[in-house]
Formats: C-alpha cells, sequence, structure tokens
C-alpha cells in the first residue's frame, strides 16, 4: 500500500481510528507483560525477607544474627523451593 503523504498513513484510508487504537492496545498489553511480572517478583522478595526474619525471632535469634542482607534472595526463585 503506497500512500501519499504522512497524513495519509496516519488516516490509513479512513480506517486509521482503528488500526492506529489496536496499535495502541498491542503496546499497553505488552508493556503490562514487562512490567507486571517484575512487580510480582519484588512483592515475593519481599514476602521471603520478611518470612526469614520472623523464622529467625523465632528461633531466638537475636536482631544481629537475624539480618538479612539487602542481595540475600537475589537470583532466588519459589519454583525451586528456595
Amino acid at each position: 500500500m503506497n500512500f501519499d503523504s504522512f497524513a495519509d498513513f496516519i488516516e490509513m484510508g479512513g480506517h486509521g481510528a482503528f488500526v492506529w487504537s489496536c496499535y495502541a492496545i498491542v503496546l499497553v498489553a505488552m508493556i503490562g507483560n514487562i512490567i507486571q511480572p517484575l512487580q510480582v517478583a519484588k512483592k515475593f522478595q519481599l514476602m521471603q525477607k520478611k518470612a526469614l526474619i520472623q523464622q529467625g525471632y523465632q528461633s531466638g535469634l537475636t536482631p544481629q544474627e537475624n539480618s538479612v542482607p539487602e542481595n540475600s534472595l537475589k537470583g532466588r526463585s519459589a519454583k525451586h523451593g528456595d
């Protein structure tokens, strides 16, 4: 399909509103598919860190013995049971 101008390209022969809205919907969905798993992973790591701290308190450790380094959960996943 050849267009005479950029405006004709945007208009898409009268179908531009449908075409560009579809592109926008797909773009939003793709961005959501990137952001949402990152948020879930961050929440999971925070929950695991809190659980480790709570387990330490229940086992009688002092707060210094119970401290969890910030990067101690990096690379772990629920899949492997860590």
